[in-house]
């Protein structure tokens, strides 16, 4: 077989810089020539290839110059350089492919190829001024999310709740472990931390509604049926059905519209009432604790279906 051909060298920033001047002395020359030529009253096709001489000129100049600009590895962030895919000598970008033929054997004939194709994992910066949360929501939620919603992050190994604003959300779906459709999420942490590191796991919990000074009770406290909607409001040892109207529903807690007012206590379904032989006596009790059992207060601020897995930040 043929000896392979190897790729030449990549140019070094000695030899571009070389290239640079002596396009910029082309470009002068080019430029002396036409003034040259036009004062000494040359025709016009030599005036006209004296133009077309000095564009070329500039151009090559121009693509010079910006050679040796891209000789020089630039981030475009201050940062601290985490990993490096690169060495020395490595060529980035472009591809070479050789091929050489051999002889003849037996009547038929054999070829043999060679290629080589470069490539580069590049260089990694990591900051400490700005972080961001990757992370990825269910199909059924994408809906309801748009940049500049507020977000509550909870990072691992940090106990405050860390607050940041979604700044991305992916259009086109793609597939989990399990095979499910899911979209990147992409959320800006609001503000400097020196609590929160690069690579580091978290949870969010996207803030898609916000109501406030509005009733609300425990769902499962609300029942329906042919006439209505109602609850079963408890006044002292006795219990009385309530027609009430209801917005919102998230998850264990409903908004009530009408029909209660703050400070009303109704009825659990499946919860017992204590009872007691009086104000005061032993057995004397209160409805058992539950969330929202009570009316009153202010409306959740609903995850989007209970937060999802951040990817790092």
């Amino acid at each position: 077989a043929a000896p392979r051909a190897r790729p030449p060298p990549p140019p070094t920033p000695t030899s571009l810089r070389a290239a640079r001047s002596a396009a910029l002395s082309t470009w002068e020359a080019a430029q002396a020539q036409l003034a040259e030529d036009a004062e000494a009253g040359a025709s016009d096709v030599q005036l006209a290839a004296d133009q077309t001489a000095l564009v070329a000129a500039r151009t090559a100049l121009i693509e010079a110059r910006q050679a040796v600009e891209d000789a020089t590895l630039r981030a475009s962030f201050g940062g601290t350089v985490t990993q490096v895919g690169i060495q020395r000598g490595d060529v980035l970008g472009g591809s070479a492919t050789s091929a050489g033929s051999g002889g003849s054997t037996g009547g038929g004939a054999t070829t043999s190829s060679a290629s080589t194709t470069t490539s580069s994992t590049g260089i990694s910066l990591a900051t400490t001024d700005r972080f961001v949360l990757e992370a990825t929501v269910p199909a059924a939620d994408v809906g309801r999310l748009q940049d500049g919603l507020q977000v509550e992050i909870t990072p691992s190994g940090v106990s405050d709740v860390v607050y940041g604003t979604v700044e991305d959300v992916a259009r086109v779906a793609s597939t989990d472990s399990a095979g499910a459709a899911v979209f990147a999420v992409t959320v800006e942490v609001t503000g400097r931390r020196d609590d929160l590191y690069a690579g580091t796991d978290a949870e969010a919990s996207v803030i898609v509604s916000q109501t406030a000074d509005v009733l609300t009770v425990s769902t499962p406290a609300v029942q329906s049926d042919d006439e209505g909607t109602y609850v079963d409001l408890v006044d002292g040892e006795s219990v009385e059905r309530v027609a009430v109207e209801t917005g919102e529903t998230y998850g264990m807690t409903t908004e009530v519209l009408a029909g209660l007012e703050e400070g009303d206590v109704v009825e659990v379904p499946g919860f017992s009432r204590p009872v007691g032989s009086g104000s005061g006596g032993e057995g004397q009790g209160q409805m058992p604790s539950f969330p929202g059992g009570g009316v009153g207060g202010e409306m959740p601020q609903p995850p989007t279906g209970g937060g999802f897995p951040g990817g790092g930040q």
